[in-house]
């Protein structure tokens, strides 16, 4: 009864992560339930708790000689969620990936946002590649060297090879291979949602 990913689209829903990989399972499922919850039912708690966690991360991480980084959304897509730990942080980098439009207008130095094409907006992808940021398409097949929207041809880059899109050079097309069960990647590919690789 909580939506979580309020720009998705029946074909992204078809094909999302919550059915690859260990997000199958279900202790990865019944988690992700939990928190979800916890948000919505005391998002002071959940953001207070989340915040002590943070603490730690980036003490580890200097202490490590490591340079901090943070995806709140990794499966959602909101936008205030980023904003809050980007504003709360200065020094720790926080990206997402989503589908909410015009996400130009939310990034911050250290918030990163890459657009998700789905069947519904294709507009959108070029508006965003125009102004510079990129944008993550999956296909079905390999990747492609370059793929063509708008009337323009941009490089693709393989996006599974990493997840750290505020270290990519813009704009360019977030190659990611479809993935999860026949199902799900049937219908990603009856949807339109995932576009066809080479």
């Amino acid at each position: 009864g909580m939506n979580v990913c309020a720009g998705s689209s029946a074909g992204c829903r078809a094909g999302c992560l919550r059915y690859s990989g260990q997000n199958i399972t279900d202790p990865a499922h019944l988690a992700r339930v939990n928190r979800t919850l916890f948000l919505g039912r005391n998002r002071a708690g959940f953001l207070a708790r989340l915040t002590n966690e943070l603490i730690r991360f980036q003490r580890d991480a200097g202490r490590a000689g490591l340079t901090p980084c943070f995806r709140p959304n990794a499966l959602s897509d909101l936008p205030w969620l980023g904003q809050h730990f980007a504003r709360v942080f200065p020094g720790l980098q926080v990206y997402d990936y989503t589908k909410i439009p015009r996400p130009w207008e939310r990034e911050m130095d250290n918030y990163n946002l890459t657009f998700s094409r789905s069947e519904h907006n294709e507009d959108q992808c070029i508006e965003c590649l125009t102004r510079g940021l990129n944008v993550a398409v999956v296909f079905n097949g390999e990747l492609p060297a370059r793929w063509e929207i708008g009337g323009e041809t941009y490089a693709v880059l393989k996006g599974d090879e990493n997840d750290l899109r505020f270290l990519d050079a813009r704009p360019q097309i977030v190659g990611l291979k479809l993935k999860g069960s026949r199902e799900a990647r049937r219908a990603a590919i009856e949807s339109g949602f995932a576009v066809k690789g080479e």
